[in-house]
């Protein structure tokens, strides 16, 4: 899920008009087993319209740092108090091409199952994922994907996660965190 990838370095270098951007990957106990969150966009004109993703969004002068970036869009977007989340970990940055995003991926933890209030304006659904359903190699599929009207992508590496596709970015940062996971469970 990361075909010609770009480092950081790399992206900072080239792309001179990048912008900075930070999502949660929020993870939480429910019925004895660790969940983590996930948000479907509202449909809008614009390039990430009704994608799946981790809540986040773009860095502004007011963030102290990108981890501040990561916890006050989840709290924008999802109501999770940023005061509750431990962050724990930080994974791969990731570049977003078509809308020139550098995505900073951080894992958080919520020591219970988190009270959603979720906004209207840019989130139209959220979803608490099984960590077994991410590590369940069934739900790693290539599928079509339409990116304009009548425009599509074909054979894109995805996650089916709760009965939506889950590709792109996002897809590409739980893939890591599978890994990631698959890594520490060989141990």
């Amino acid at each position: 899920m990361a075909p010609f990838r770009m480092t950081t370095s790399e992206v900072m270098r080239t792309k001179p008009t990048v912008r900075l951007s930070a999502v949660l990957l929020l993870l939480h106990f429910q019925k004895d087993e660790i969940h983590f969150t996930l948000i479907q966009r509202q449909t809008y004109n614009g390039t990430h319209s009704g994608q799946m993703s981790l809540p986040g969004g773009k860095y502004e002068k007011t963030d102290k740092s990108l981890t501040k970036t990561a916890l006050r869009e989840t709290m924008e977007e999802i109501g999770v108090v940023s005061d509750e989340i431990k962050i724990i970990g930080e994974m791969s940055q990731v570049y977003i091409p078509v809308s020139k995003f550098l995505i900073h991926p951080f894992i958080g933890y919520l020591d219970h199952p988190p009270l959603i209030v979720k906004d209207e304006r840019e989130v139209e659904k959220v979803f608490q994922v099984k960590i077994p359903d991410l590590l369940n190699q069934a739900n790693r599929i290539d599928t079509k994907i339409e990116i304009e009207k009548g425009q599509y992508l074909n054979k894109v590496p995805a996650f089916k996660l709760n009965e939506r596709i889950v590709w792109g970015a996002t897809a590409l940062i739980l893939n890591e965190f599978k890994a990631m996971i698959q890594q520490d469970i060989q141990k």
